[in-house]
C-alpha cells in the first residue's frame, strides 16, 4: 500500500514541477526555435516520465523536516530537476554513443548543459525574494554542480579499463569507485536533501540527518545504475534510461564495481581485461553479461548498494513518525527492488553455459570431489576475506 501511495504521489509531484519548468524554459527559449530542439532533446524525455525522483526526494526531505507550504517552493525544485536534466547533457557529450550522436549533437548538448546551469540559477533567483536564502540555494547549486564535474572526471579517466591498475586490492579499488560514486550522484542526492531541509528552516542537526541520508541514497542509486547498465538490450520493454545507451558503462572500457569484481575474483581461463575488450570488439554482450553474473560480481554489488541503503535508513529515526518518514524509507527499498533486478532474473543463465566460468553449483561439486585443488580453495578463501574487509571501506566512507 505504502509504495503504491509512493509512486502516486511522486508521479503527481512530477506533473507539478515539470509544468513549472517547462514555463521556465519557454520564458528561456522565446523565439530561438533552433536552441528549442537542442535543449528540448533531453529535457523532454525527463519531463515525460512522471518520476522526477530529484525534485520528489527534496519534497519529501522538505515535509519530513516540517515543511508546510510545499506549493510556495515548487520552482525550487523545477531549479533543482534543470541542474539534473544539465548533467544528462553534458554527460552525452562525454560519453562515445557509438552513432547515436554526432559531434555536433555531442557539441549542441554540451553548449545545452552550459545555458541549462545558468537557467537554474536564474529560476533561484527570479523566485526567492530573501537575499540570504537564495544565496545559500545558490552557493548549494554551485556545489552540486562542481561535484557532479569532479565524479565525471574520476568516472572518464580514473576508472577505466586502459588506466585503473586492475592488481589493486578490492579495498583500494572501492575507495577510488566510491568517490566517482559520490561525485556523480551522492553529492547531488545529499545537497537536494539539504535544500529541502534549509526550506523547511530545520535545526543543524536535522540538516546533518537529511544530508547524510540524501549522500547514502544517491550512493545506491549510482551503484544500482551501475548493475542496471549490465542488461542486455531488449531484455524488458519498460527498462528505460535516456540518457545514455544501454551496456554504455562496458563499451566506454568503465571499470564499474560488477566489472572490476568480475576481473579480480571471476575464474576466467583467460586474462579477464583480454576477454572483457574481444567481448566488446565482437559484440558478444550476453556471453559477457553471463560471466560477470556467474562470477557473483552483481549479487556483490548488490550487496553494497543495500549497505548504503540501511545507512540512509537510520537517518530517518531522528525524524517524528510521519507520511514523509514513511515514504523515505520506501525510497530506500530501491536497494532490494527495482526494474533492474526484476529484467535481471529474466535473464537464463545455464550452469558454466559461457564456457569461461564455473558455476557456483559446479565449483561446490568440484570442492568436494577434489576436482579444486587446495591452492585454489585457499585462494578462494583469501578472496572471500578481502570482500569482507572492503565491508568496512564502505560503512566508514564520507
Amino acid at each position: 500500500m505504502e509504495k503504491n501511495i509512493y509512486f502516486q504521489l511522486m508521479k503527481e509531484t512530477s506533473q507539478s514541477v515539470a509544468a513549472v519548468l517547462i514555463s521556465h524554459i519557454e520564458s528561456f527559449l522565446d523565439r530561438d526555435p533552433q536552441l528549442r530542439e537542442v535543449v528540448s532533446y533531453f529535457a523532454s524525455k525527463r519531463l515525460a516520465t512522471n518520476t522526477l525522483l530529484k525534485p520528489w526526494l527534496l519534497k519529501l526531505c522538505y515535509e519530513i523536516a516540517g515543511g508546510k507550504d510545499w506549493d510556495r517552493f515548487i520552482s525550487i525544485a523545477a531549479a533543482v530537476e534543470l541542474l539534473n536534466i544539465s548533467s544528462y547533457q553534458a554527460n552525452s557529450a562525454f560519453d562515445e554513443k557509438y552513432g547515436v550522436f554526432s559531434k555536433t549533437e555531442k557539441d549542441n548538448q554540451f553548449i545545452a548543459s552550459i545555458l541549462t546551469r545558468e537557467w537554474a540559477g536564474k529560476i533561484i533567483s527570479s523566485e526567492i525574494r530573501q537575499p540570504e536564502l537564495a544565496q545559500t540555494l545558490q552557493v548549494i547549486l554551485s556545489l552540486i554542480n562542481e561535484k557532479i564535474y569532479i565524479g565525471q572526471f574520476h568516472d572518464l579517466n580514473v576508472l577505466h579499463l586502459d588506466r585503473l591498475d586492475l592488481s589493486i586490492s578490492l579495498n583500494t579499488y572501492l575507495d577510488l569507485y566510491l568517490r566517482r560514486c559520490y561525485g556523480l550522484s551522492g553529492a547531488i542526492n545529499e545537497h537536494i536533501a539539504e535544500i529541502g531541509g534549509v526550506l523547511a528552516d530545520t535545526s543543524t542537526e536535522k540538516l546533518a540527518a537529511l544530508r547524510e541520508f540524501g549522500r547514502n541514497f544517491g550512493m545506491a542509486l549510482q551503484i544500482i545504475n551501475d548493475i542496471g547498465d549490465l542488461l542486455p538490450p531488449g531484455i524488458d520493454s519498460f527498462i528505460n534510461r535516456e540518457y545514455q545507451d544501454q551496456l554504455s558503462d562496458l563499451k566506454n572500457y568503465r571499470a564499474t564495481l560488477p566489472v572490476f569484481y568480475f576481473l579480480k575474483f571471476g575464474n576466467v581461463e583467460a586474462d579477464g581485461k583480454t576477454y572483457i575488450e574481444s567481448a566488446i570488439r565482437s559484440g558478444d554482450y550476453n556471453k559477457l553479461i553471463l560471466s560477470i553474473e556467474q562470477s557473483g560480481a552483481i549479487q556483490y554489488a548488490k550487496m553494497v548498494a543495500r549497505q548504503f541503503a540501511v545507512k540512509a535508513r537510520r537517518q530517518l529515526a531522528l525524524f517524528d513518525n510521519s507520511l514523509a518518514r514513511k515514504l523515505l524509507s520506501v525510497a530506500t527499498s530501491i536497494a532490494s527492488s527495482n526494474k533492474y533486478y526484476v529484467a535481471l532474473r529474466k535473464i537464463n543463465i545455464p550452469a558454466a553455459s559461457s564456457g569461461v566460468l564455473l558455476s557456483k553449483a559446479r565449483q561446490a561439486s568440484a570442492a568436494s570431489s577434489g576436482e579444486l585443488d587446495p591452492e585454489r580453495l585457499k585462494h578462494q578463501s583469501k578472496n572471500n576475506g578481502e570482500q569482507r574487509e572492503s565491508q568496512s571501506v564502505v560503512n566508514n566512507f564520507v
